[in-house]
C-alpha cells in the first residue's frame, strides 16, 4: 500500500485534492476602479483604456500631432473635458497633459439620478453601451469601474443574453455561492465560489468574476461581471448591509437594497 506524501488542498465542500492535481489560477487583471473622494474633482469623469494600441498624443505649437508612449490596457485617466478633432479622430485631453484617441478608451455616461431619489441616497448606474458601472450617493460619484454585461445577438435569440434594462433594487447579497445553469444555450455551466454576489433582477446579479479579463466588453449570460476587487468594494458599500459574521443577507424594509439602474 502506498500513500501520497505531497501537499493537499482543502476544498470549500470539505474534500481534499492532491496538490499536483491542482492548477492555481492567478488573475490576469490587476487594475482597480477609481474612488472619487472629492465630488468636485475633474477625475469624476474618468476614462478607462481598452484599446491595445492606445498611446499618448501631443499637439505641438504648429498644431502637428506627435505620437508618444504606449498606454497599458485598464489604465485609468482623468479627463479635462477638452476634445479636439484631428484627421477624422477625436482626441480627449487628460489631466496629465497629453491626449488619447476616443476609440482607445471608454468613458462613463451615467443616467440622471432617479427623480424620487432621497438626499444622498445610494444608487448604482450600469451603462451597457460603455460597459461601466458607477456608484453614486445622491448626485455625487463615489466609485467607478469597468464591467462585462450580457452578450447580445440581434440575429439568434438562443445566443442573446443581453442584460435586461430597467430600475431594480438589490434583493439579496452573498459573500460567495455557486452559480450555474443547466439550460444555457451555449452549454451548461457551474462555477463554485463566485464572490461578492448581489442579486438585483430574478437570477441576475452584480458579482465578481475571476475567470476572465474581458472587462469593458460584453461577456456574461446576463449578469454584470465585475473585477473581484471592485465587486468587493461595491458589496461593502451597497445595501442591504451585511451583519457582522453573516455570509448572506436579504433586503428588508428596515435594511433596504440599493437601487440599480441599467441602461444603454
Amino acid at each position: 500500500m502506498s500513500f501520497y506524501a505531497g501537499r493537499f488542498w482543502h476544498t470549500t465542500n470539505g474534500l481534499y485534492a492532491p496538490g499536483d492535481h491542482i492548477l492555481v489560477h492567478k488573475s490576469t487583471t490587476e487594475y482597480e476602479g477609481v474612488h472619487v473622494s472629492d465630488p468636485n474633482e475633474k477625475r469624476k469623469t474618468p476614462a478607462f483604456v481598452l484599446g491595445l494600441h492606445a498611446r499618448q498624443y501631443r499637439f505641438d505649437s504648429a498644431d502637428k500631432l506627435k505620437r508618444g508612449e504606449h498606454i497599458d490596457r485598464f489604465t485609468i485617466l482623468g479627463l479635462t473635458g477638452q476634445k479636439r478633432l484631428f484627421e477624422e479622430h477625436q482626441y480627449l485631453e487628460t489631466l496629465d497633459g497629453f491626449s488619447v484617441r476616443d476609440v482607445d478608451v471608454t468613458t462613463m455616461k451615467p443616467s440622471p439620478p432617479p427623480s424620487d431619489l432621497g438626499p444622498d441616497e445610494k444608487w448604482i448606474d450600469v451603462n451597457l453601451s460603455t460597459q461601466t458601472i458607477a456608484a453614486f450617493e445622491g448626485d455625487k460619484l463615489v466609485y467607478a469601474t469597468l464591467v462585462s454585461t450580457g452578450r447580445h445577438d440581434d440575429h439568434d435569440p438562443a445566443k442573446d443574453h443581453r442584460t435586461q434594462m430597467g430600475s431594480f433594487r438589490i434583493r439579496e447579497k452573498h459573500i460567495s455561492a455557486t452559480m450555474d445553469d443547466d439550460s444555457a444555450s451555449d452549454g451548461p455551466y457551474s462555477i463554485e465560489d463566485v464572490p461578492w454576489i448581489m442579486y438585483f433582477n430574478k437570477s441576475y446579479a452584480l458579482h465578481g468574476a475571476f475567470w476572465h479579463s474581458s472587462f469593458g466588453h460584453e461577456r456574461s449570460h446576463g449578469c454584470v461581471n465585475i473585477n473581484p476587487h471592485d465587486a468587493k468594494e461595491l458589496f461593502a458599500w451597497a445595501g442591504p448591509t451585511l451583519p457582522t459574521g453573516w455570509h448572506g443577507v436579504r433586503a428588508t424594509e428596515a435594511n433596504p437594497g440599493t437601487r440599480v439602474i441599467v441602461h444603454d
